[in-house]
């Protein structure tokens, strides 16, 4: 059994209850929206928060099947969050990214190894005109992979994430049945100048 583990002082992050934490959904979705009004200066009737409390529903009922993780931030005055997911899966379950639309960068300097980072734009038309992206990220040691997945988002809420994400991951540790921690070794990619850096930081952001 795979045994996920986050730095519990990452401040900037919220960990969404699993359907089997019953006590911590009761209270969950009010104390973060109630959190995140405070921060705000918001009331609770206003649009911002209406919105905020939507979403927070939808988090909690939308948990990927296999998540190891489940945790969302809030970088900037908007409804939606980056939220990442965490997922183990076996090397014969493949994925082809780049038909996706997805381009790859190298990922390195991770507590897994080296990674590969997936990454693409949203046609406007499937995000009501939000200029947004998703992302995933590959740790592939042969027999297993661990995929950290960035769930769709606006490109604003992706880029001011950047730096809690690269801490996010630096922060976890992920150990097997056997209590074997898990790495990749080396990566099939060269590392480029600027590796590690979100390819969308240096696109144009709605400011």
């Amino acid at each position: 059994m795979w045994q996920l583990r986050v730095d519990s002082s990452l401040v900037d992050w919220a960990v969404v209850p699993g359907p089997d934490e019953h006590e911590r959904r009761q209270e969950w979705g009010s104390v973060v929206a109630g959190a995140l009004r405070r921060q705000w200066a918001l009331d609770q009737d206003e649009p911002l928060a209406v919105g905020l409390s939507e979403t927070i529903e939808v988090l909690m009922s939308s948990r990927p099947e296999g998540t190891l993780a489940d945790l969302v931030t809030w970088p900037i005055r908007s409804p939606l969050p980056l939220r990442v997911t965490f997922h183990v899966v076996e090397t014969g379950i493949s994925t082809n990214w780049a038909a996706q639309g997805f381009e790859a960068a190298p990922y390195l300097q991770s507590p897994f190894g080296d990674g590969v980072q997936y990454s693409r734009r949203i046609p406007l038309e499937l995000t009501e005109g939000i200029a947004s992206l998703d992302a995933v990220i590959v740790f592939d040691r042969g027999d297993a992979a661990l995929m950290v997945r960035v769930h769709p988002c606006p490109i604003d809420v992706y880029v001011a994430s950047a730096r809690s994400l690269a801490d996010l991951i630096a922060s976890c540790g992920l150990t097997d049945s056997t209590g074997g921690s898990f790495t990749t070794g080396g990566s099939e990619y060269l590392a480029p100048e600027g590796a590690d850096a979100w390819p969308e930081e240096g696109i144009g952001v709605r400011g």
